[in-house]
This record gives C-alpha cells, structure tokens and sequence, in this order.
C-alpha cells in the first residue's frame, strides 16, 4: 500500500475518533440491556472503519474487492490504533 493510501486511511480513523459517536450509538442502551456498552462503542468505531474502508476500495476499484495485501495493512493500521480507539472510548464514558 503507497504512502498515500496510507496517510488517507489514518485521516479516515482520525476523523471518526473525531465524531459524536457516542451519541450515534447511546439510544441502544435504553433499548436493550447491555453487558458492556464500552465493547459495543468499540464494535461500532471499528465497524465504522471498515464500512469507510471498503466504500473507497469501491471507489478506488469499483469492480474489484480489496486485495488480501490491502486488507492486511488496514488490520495493522486500526491494530496500532487500537490503544487509542479505546482510550477515547474510555474518555467519553467517563464524561
């Protein structure tokens, strides 16, 4: 994966870690009891990456899927992220 690509997807995480996702996703907790909210709230960041992920490899080769090489680095990428994906979740929860 070029550099680029690379520093384009780290936007991409940075700009979701960025949002209001806990209002997104706050609403299921009156719905259904939860176990964990924090391991939903990680599901749905990581979720989020994912789908981004995926809607560019659509637009970057829309008749082609992700290569396994391309899938590979976007796992390392959000695992390095991964302490900081659940530290935000830590910081909203705590608020």
């Amino acid at each position: 994966m070029d550099e680029v690509t690379r520093g384009y997807i780290e936007k991409i995480i940075d700009g979701i870690l960025e949002r209001p996702w806990l209002q997104d996703v706050s609403w299921i907790r009156e719905e259904i009891p939860l176990k964990s909210f924090d391991e939903l709230l990680l599901g749905y960041v990581l979720g989020s990456c994912d789908t981004v992920m995926s809607f560019l490899a659509g637009i970057k080769s829309p008749n082609l899927a992700l290569s396994t090489e391309e899938k590979t680095e976007i796992k390392r990428i959000l695992r390095r992220r991964l302490p900081e994906i659940r530290e935000r979740i830590t910081t909203e929860l705590s608020r």
